[in-house]
């Protein structure tokens, strides 16, 4: 069960649906930075998506730029992991680029649906 991370997110009781969260991760790093390439983060990555998604009604589909219906799988090779790899929310070099992109189209969506305020973000890195 995913839920073992700790991760008990729920959004508030005034809650209209606008949820979003962002989850960035690095698995591979150049090794010029010293750091070995991190074998849990990508399980760490789906359990937290995952989790998210499923269990507490955040919209990751701004990460993957569609909207999707029905459970999230976010594991090795899924079609959300090549999405978000695409991205540049796995695996990415400017965390702050990548945070800056997400801003920008959750502004977006934002606009075209006429709404001035969202009930919760969360971003995890």
């Amino acid at each position: 069960d995913a839920r073992c991370l700790g991760l008990e997110v729920k959004p508030s009781s005034r809650n209209t649906g606008w949820n979003y969260a962002l989850v960035i991760t690095n698995i591979i790093y150049d090794e010029a930075e010293g750091f070995g390439n991190l074998v849990s983060a990508r399980g760490d990555f789906k359990d937290i998506v995952e989790t998210l998604t499923n269990f507490n009604r955040f919209d990751v589909s701004i990460m993957e730029q569609r909207k999707k219906k029905g459970p999230y799988n976010a594991g090795e090779g899924s079609d959300f992991e090549r999405r978000v790899t695409a991205n540049g929310y796995i695996n990415t070099e400017d965390i702050e680029d990548a945070l800056m992109t997400y801003i920008q189209n959750l502004q977006n969506e934002m606009k075209q649906n006429k709404k001035s305020k969202i009930d919760s973000f969360l971003f995890h890195y």
